[in-house]
């Protein structure tokens, strides 16, 4: 059998406040039902919304790490001496200092303009004379 409950047994649950639970609900955050005029939550949506909860602020967080590696790569890009400490790392394959090192290698032909690493991209317009 399903497990129906109350908005304030959705509010126990969660640990909120009764009145954030019906902001949830009235925003349609927090899918529910009417039973005689009283509304009614699936267990099974509780728990859906709070995996959406945390796939969100899974996301937030990767995106934040996302956007701190995108300035570091424009770092490693841009300041050859800091390339150039990195390259003289001693480093243990497989470790973080392996990584900043290779990345450190990566930045360097990237910063010099290098087309070796470059792929070409033909469309299938121009392949086709077009």
């Amino acid at each position: 059998m399903t497990n129906i409950l109350t908005p304030h047994e959705v509010a126990e649950f969660l640990r909120l406040q009764p009145d954030q639970v019906d902001e949830l609900l009235e925003q349609g955050e927090l899918p529910c039902f009417e039973v005689c005029g009283e509304r009614r939550v699936v267990l099974e949506e509780v728990e859906g919304f709070v995996a959406r909860q945390m796939a969100t602020a899974n996301m937030k967080a990767l995106g934040n790490h996302a956007v701190q590696m995108k300035v570091m790569a424009g770092v490693l890009a841009e300041d050859e001496p800091f390339r150039e400490e990195l390259a003289a790392l001693e480093a243990t394959p497989g470790t973080f200092g392996d990584l900043l090192k290779k990345a450190a290698a990566m930045g360097a032909v990237a910063s010099k303009g290098s087309q070796e690493n470059v792929v070409a991209f033909t469309s299938r317009r121009s392949q086709k004379g077009d």
